[in-house]
């Protein structure tokens, strides 16, 4: 009975090997419920035509469910004894290890030289992101489930889809940096979707008209009259927030030059009659002003303008949900809308796409129009076409 009780356990033994690659060769996970399914095919196929199965092999079948049972139970345990270790590390704070919100700060530490402080800005508001989100997350850990979850999550909070998509850019940008060190499995993480970018189709920017208004504002607040100041520069120049603060140096005859902070982009821009105007009240050198007191002020200096108190409608999305919003078109203006006047009165004055891209800056005429005309030489020719 000895011999046929060992034979029978051993055959146990190979048909559970066997199931097990079956199931690894099928990309499935040993489980005990796969295990089980797969072991009786096996058993089956193997004992078509040999009659009833001996009671030996039965009782050990159900001896091997079992202890697949007991692991995949006791594998439970020891991953809620590791979140409970790790959550009480985390409150004495001497718990780092894996952390993603850990790798994020290292990539912070590791980029802080070679990016604007905007951008580093934008890492520690994603590290803030994922602290709130679950704290005990190693990156390690992240999955294509996890990223899907921390989306949702994302929405959830009321956050706008232009907003989800940066952070994901920038938590990609993370995983994909510390890949090739950590042996992290990255593949899957391909397949993520992300919020669909929907853009605005009411850019809001000042007309000729509007733009000729806020210059003739006789304005007796040095406050107001300072940010009317830089908002005109930015529209008659194109010039983002960060560049416009730029001195006399910067000014040769008719043409200014810069480095743009952005990107690095040596740009040159002909300046126009109003534009020299506006720069010679301020001795060619704008004052700062905190870029939250000036989106504040400009909004408070546009609705002076009647043109401006009109409404608008402007259309945000957060994940699917449609948000409608009718402001008075002066509450919508911000320190972008400068540039975007720029380029739109440019465009709508027949200046070729190929010159705006020059002035200001875009690696991509693509970020400008998708059709354009041949580059034209004279470039203060063509700036006349728009200011005076």
């Amino acid at each position: 009975m000895a011999p046929e009780l060992n034979a029978a356990i051993a055959q146990v033994y190979t048909d559970i090997e066997t199931a097990a690659r079956n199931i690894l060769g099928k990309g499935g996970k040993p489980d005990a419920q796969s295990m089980t399914m797969e072991y009786a095919e096996i058993v089956a196929a193997r004992r078509v035509g040999e009659g009833p199965q001996p009671i030996q092999v039965a009782q050990a079948t159900t001896h091997v469910g079992k202890l697949y049972q007991e692991l995949e139970e006791l594998e439970k345990a020891v991953a809620n004894k590791k979140l409970e270790i790790q959550s009480a590390e985390l409150q004495l704070g001497i718990y780092e290890g894996a952390l993603f919100t850990a790798f994020i700060r290292k990539y912070i530490e590791e980029k802080k030289s070679l990016v604007n402080s905007k951008t580093i800005k934008l890492y520690v508001n994603l590290r803030n992101l994922v602290n709130e989100f679950k704290p005990s997350l190693r990156i390690d850990e992240v999955t294509l489930g996890v990223m899907n979850d921390f989306r949702d999550w994302l929405i959830s909070r009321g956050l706008r889809n232009l907003t989800i998509r940066s952070v994901f850019i920038k938590f990609r940008a993370v995983i994909h940096h510390f890949a090739d060190a950590l042996s992290l499995n990255i593949k899957e993480l391909s397949r993520f979707v992300n919020v669909k970018k929907v853009k605005n189709k009411n850019l809001i920017y000042l007309t000729k008209e509007e733009l000729s208004d806020l210059l003739a504002l006789d304005l007796q607040n040095p406050r107001y009259q300072r940010v009317r100041d830089i908002f005109a520069v930015m529209c008659l120049t194109g010039l983002r927030w960060s560049d416009v603060f730029f001195t006399r140096a910067n000014v040769k005859g008719n043409m200014l030059s810069v480095t743009t902070n952005k990107t690095a982009t040596a740009v040159s821009v002909p300046l126009s009659a109003q534009a020299i105007e506006v720069l010679e009240r301020n001795n060619y050198e704008l004052k700062r002003v905190a870029p939250s007191e000036f989106n504040t002020q400009i909004k408070k200096v546009c609705a002076m303008i009647p043109a401006l108190r009109t409404p608008e409608e402007i259309i945000h999305y957060t994940g699917t949900k449609r948000d409608r919003q009718v402001l008075p078109k002066a509450e919508l203006i911000s320190a972008h809308a400068g540039r975007k006047t720029f380029i739109n009165l440019c465009l709508q004055n027949g200046v070729n796409p190929a010159v705006i891209k020059g002035w200001v800056g875009h690696s991509d005429i693509k970020m400008i129009m998708d059709h354009y005309a041949h580059l034209s030489a004279n470039q203060s020719e063509e700036l006349a076409k728009v200011f005076v």
